[in-house]
């Protein structure tokens, strides 16, 4: 399974150079990895917290956003006709923990993955809050996501989420 997560980060990570390539100029690897690590270190900057799903950054909205993402959830699984139980759920981009505290309750286990230590502490309590299911975090290293892979390792994924993620990198590489 892991060497097929592997094969599959390759992949995509080939094809979408690869398209990059073709639409015009880019920018270095470093320079991109740079922007993207320095937005994310940043959380006093305007939208960091409403881009990350904090409670205080979008509040009055927040309980909203997990609870009507696991709405859809439930809507595609009576489709699939899943059980009720999620299993092993892996959130990649878990932020302050809107997603995290809906579907962890609902889940035998939570892996959430994060660019920022303190978006995995915020979901870790905004999680315990609701729940004592058994929750993991895995900081990615922003120069290398894909050994997040390797920190996950064997776990089952029954549910992964990436919600609100991929539209705040700073560019397609």
């Amino acid at each position: 399974m892991k060497h097929l997560a592997g094969q599959a980060v390759r992949l995509v990570r080939a094809r979408g150079l690869s398209l990059l390539d073709r639409l015009g100029p880019t920018r270095s690897e470093r320079a991109t990895i740079a922007e993207a690590a320095a937005y994310w270190s940043t959380p006093a900057s305007g939208s960091w917290q409403a881009n990350s799903h904090w409670h205080d950054g979008i509040s009055g909205h927040w309980e909203h956003v997990g609870t009507d993402h696991l709405a859809l959830y439930r809507k595609l699984a009576r489709v699939l006709d899943r059980p009720p139980s999620l299993g092993t759920v892996v959130e990649w981009g878990v932020g302050g923990g809107a997603n995290a505290a809906a579907f962890a309750p609902h889940a035998d286990r939570f892996i959430a993955v994060d660019v920022v230590a303190d978006s995995l502490e915020e979901s870790r309590r905004r999680t315990a809050a609701v729940c004592d299911t058994p929750y993991e975090s895995i900081l990615i290293d922003v120069e290398s996501p894909e050994t997040a892979i390797g920190d996950i390792g064997h776990a089952r994924c029954d549910l992964f989420l990436c919600v609100y993620v991929l539209e705040l990198v700073p560019s397609p590489a």
